[in-house]
């Protein structure tokens, strides 16, 4: 489906660019509707590493902690 594509399309967008907050969040909420939960996990740990404060930092915390994020 589209999500498992997003997933294969900005993995390698994530590992080529580490800071790439958009492809973090992007790939968070890919796995997050595919129930991947520990992709998810480090997909927001990494987005809230370069954007700790705001909205998405917010829906971040939120969904982490649903999923009870480590």
């Amino acid at each position: 489906g589209k999500h498992e594509k997003a997933i294969e399309a900005i993995k390698p967008v994530t590992k080529a660019d580490k800071n790439n907050d958009d492809a973090w969040k992007l790939l968070g909420m890919a796995a997050q509707k595919l129930g991947k939960l520990r992709t998810m996990c480090t997909a927001y740990d990494e987005l809230l590493r370069l954007q700790p404060t705001g909205v998405d930092a917010e829906q971040a915390r939120a969904n982490r902690k649903a999923a009870n994020c480590k």
